[in-house]
């Protein structure tokens, strides 16, 4: 007789987890969260690909660590508290919701009209919520609007986009060298400060290998950061027109002659119309 094998399906009962023995038409990961009253967009799926465990996915509310469902060997019929707790321990809030993260769960949100403001409003902690209106989430730097409690847009709180949101919040130390540099320019020109700190770290989302692109030593500025913007131009075919290059070398680039100018160890020449003609390495 073979051994009994469980749903491996578990969800929280009180202060620890039961067997859900529902029966269920489809059991992927889609299917339980339908079944359970989620929309998939809900929730996140966690795996600690770093622990070895009978545990093979947990299933949480996003922008939460509120688990939802576990999955688990199926040869296994208990879960305990303790190897829930462990497994969990894998999960950094930081890095499982990046700025990145953040705007994408939102966006596919929006597009399959999932976040309702009950839902989002009690995930998110939002005060006083009303089906009608903009609400600022200070951990996610967003504002949320919701028309007829749904939410239809959502925009990062500072301005900056989702990759300089991203060096923010996983490498505070490399955004704060890019803001310094641009306040070195622009001064108190807050708009201009982070329109360069975000076309910098569009490049750098658009490089290859990034900061470990061969060719960042020929771009390194006064402040030891890389010009993505400038090696893309100069080592991808990168479109630019003179506007944008005085735009993202404010105050850095010295003009030799009209429409011929320096930046770092490159000459770049424009023609009357602004169109970039020519650049070299010098």
């Amino acid at each position: 007789m073979k051994p009994h094998q469980s749903t491996g399906i578990f969800i929280p009962s009180k202060n620890n987890f039961i067997e859900l023995t529902d029966e269920i038409a489809e059991c992927s990961l889609n299917g339980i969260s339908y079944h359970l009253g989620y929309h998939p967009d809900q929730l996140h799926h966690f795996t600690n690909h770093d622990l070895k465990s009978n545990i093979f996915n947990i299933s949480v509310e996003i922008f939460t660590k509120n688990i939802v469902f576990i999955l688990i060997d199926k040869s296994e019929k208990f879960i305990e508290r303790k190897d829930v707790e462990d497994y969990m321990g894998g999960f950094d809030m930081n890095r499982v919701y990046t700025s990145y993260n953040i705007k994408t769960i939102l966006e596919d949100g929006i597009e399959s009209k999932s976040l309702k403001l009950d839902f989002l409003s009690r995930v998110l902690q939002i005060d006083d919520p009303s089906p009608n209106g903009m609400f600022f989430i200070p951990h996610l730097s967003m504002n949320l609007f919701f028309i007829d409690g749904i939410l239809v847009s959502a925009d990062s709180s500072d301005g900056l986009n989702e990759w300089a949101q991203h060096w923010k919040n996983l490498n505070p130390t490399f955004f704060l060298n890019y803001e310094k540099e641009a306040r070195t320019y622009w001064g108190d020109n807050i708009g201009q400060i982070i329109k360069e700190i975000n076309l910098q770290a569009d490049a750098y989302a658009n490089v290859p290998n990034a900061i470990n692109n061969e060719y960042t030593s020929l771009h390194l500025t006064n402040f030891e950061n890389i010009n993505f913007a400038m090696l893309k131009v100069c080592h991808y075919g990168q479109e630019i027109d003179i506007e944008l290059f005085r735009q993202i070398n404010y105050g850095r680039y010295k003009e030799l002659q009209p429409n011929k100018f320096r930046v770092q160890n490159f000459i770049y020449e424009f023609d009357v119309t602004g169109n970039l003609v020519n650049y070299f390495q010098i």
